[in-house]
Order: structure tokens, then sequence, then C-alpha cells
């Protein structure tokens, strides 16, 4: 019994700290899976228009907090298009897995990889004309 009690204990203690931890960092990606890279990657597809992700690799932080975490990722993919597009833009983010990423860098088949949901979508930049 008095594991038990010493093992909630110690789960309990240690809740807040991993679900008070920032699912990923605002920044640009600067690997593959492989090399275990968080944060975003976008990709221009045609003029004014790019697709933007945001991901995770690594750590279980989304578990404990998944609706946090998506909502951190869509928050950044919003703060990226904002900067890619600074007059604007239309477009909102969606969760994908990894195998159904739309960057080829973020693309991932393997099983290994399937637990880390992708923050997706496609902006497309309001256009402003000066005189």
């Amino acid at each position: 019994m008095i594991r038990f009690i010493y093992s909630v204990v110690i789960a309990v203690s240690l809740l807040p700290l991993l679900s008070g931890c920032s699912p990923v960092a605002y920044k640009p990606v600067t690997g593959t899976f492989g090399d275990a890279h968080d944060g975003y990657l976008d990709e221009q597809i045609a003029p004014g228009v790019y697709v933007i992700e945001v991901r995770q690799v690594g750590g279980y932080q989304f578990i404990f907090n998944y609706d946090k975490t998506i909502s951190t990722f869509k928050e950044y993919w919003h703060r990226r298009a904002g900067e890619l597009c600074p007059a604007g833009y239309l477009g909102e983010p969606e969760v994908l897995l990894p195998a159904e990423a739309r960057i080829a860098e973020f693309v991932c088949t393997s099983a290994e990889c399937q637990d880390y949901p992708i923050v997706s979508g496609i902006a497309h930049c309001h256009q402003r004309y000066s005189l």
C-alpha cells in the first residue's frame, strides 16, 4: 500500500512539469525526422502561396496535453503565415499524420514517427500594390 501511495505521489508531482512544458519552441526546423529537430518548416509553392508545417519529434508532451500542443502548433502556424504574408493571408492549418505531410522533409511512413502529429496548411498571401 505504501509503495502504491509513493508511486501516486511521484506521478502527481511530475504531472505539472510535463504538462507545463512548451510542446516545441518557435523556430525553423534544421533537420529531418531522423535528426529529431522540432519547429516549423515552410515552402513556397507559387508566388505568394506557402505550405507551412509545424511538428514535434521526440518527447511526449502532446500525450499529456494534446489539445494544448495542437493549439500551440496552430498558433505557430499563424505566426509564421503572418511573417511570410505581411499584408495578411487566407488559410487555416489542419492536423495531419507524418505520412500525410505536404513538405517532403516532414514525410515519414515508419511506425516510429506516426505518434507525432503535424499541423499543416496553405497560406495564400494577400497582395498589396503601391503606386
